[in-house]
């Protein structure tokens, strides 16, 4: 844990701040929590304090994907410089002997962001979360095409990598699905996938791409339920005309902790 007492670091840059209001000359590596109860101390961590007290507040960290993450900087017991990557999830201040979620931004490099996890956007994660693609990964994103024939062919890019979705509230996944004719898709089948990891089976598909070009954009899925571990999949098939996906990105947004 990292909080009020900074164990293990000394002189620590990571700044905690409440109100109805974002600070208005923030400092890097700001966390602000959108309260109209005064923070009377703050941890961050992966498990909540066992014994709070009223207007503490708890800052969730999931390290389980690559992350927004704050790079906390001070001076070890041998006045050696260190940094600590944290990588905060979202929020819970204690009220009336509940925990209360709260709505939480982070102020990095000079710009305020949501607390968002980012498996994949566009080639900069992909490697760090997935460990490469089946096929079809490229600098900028995961790109898997079918040509037009007399019979239907197909091919599917699959990540390497899993996810557990366990305390996962959203999925958006930006994508583009495009066939080669304005008029029909010819038999082309194009598909966004989300697969168990485990055995295979489908759990979420998107053909938003089936009618000519979809043009980029963003499947919200609610994964609120969801306890599985899973993979990510491109699909496209065709035989008459072309058929194109591409991936752009795949983020999270994160639930309440257990």
């Amino acid at each position: 844990m990292i909080g009020k007492t900074n164990t293990g670091i000394g002189g620590t840059d990571v700044y905690v701040v409440g109100g109805t209001t974002r600070p208005a000359r923030p400092r890097n590596n700001t966390i602000w929590v959108e309260t109209n109860t005064a923070i009377t101390g703050w941890e961050i961590g992966y498990k909540r304090p066992e014994a709070p007290a009223e207007g503490d507040v708890f800052i969730f960290t999931n390290p389980s994907a690559a992350v927004t993450h704050l790079e906390i900087s001070g001076v070890s017991g041998r006045a050696r410089k260190e940094i600590v990557k944290i990588s905060p999830a979202y929020a819970y201040q204690y009220i009336n002997s509940v925990w209360e979620n709260k709505n939480m931004k982070m102020y990095v490099n000079n710009g305020w962001l949501d607390a968002m996890v980012t498996l994949y956007d566009r080639g900069a994660y992909g490697v760090s979360f997935a460990s490469g693609w089946s096929t079809g990964e490229q600098s900028d994103c995961v790109h898997i095409a079918t040509r037009g024939g007399m019979s239907v062919t197909s091919v599917t890019s699959t990540s390497n990598g899993t996810i557990d979705l366990t305390g996962i509230k959203t999925l958006n996944i930006e994508w583009r699905g495009k066939t080669g004719d304005p008029d029909s898709d010819y038999g082309a089948n194009i598909d966004m996938r989300v697969i168990d990891a485990t055995t295979g089976n489908v759990l979420w598909h998107d053909p938003h791409g089936i009618r000519y070009d979809s043009g980029i954009h963003t499947s919200s899925i609610d994964v609120s339920s969801w306890t599985n571990t899973v993979k990510f999949q491109l699909y496209s098939s065709s035989s008459l005309t072309s058929a194109d996906v591409w991936l752009y990105s795949i983020k999270l947004v994160p639930g309440n902790p257990t």
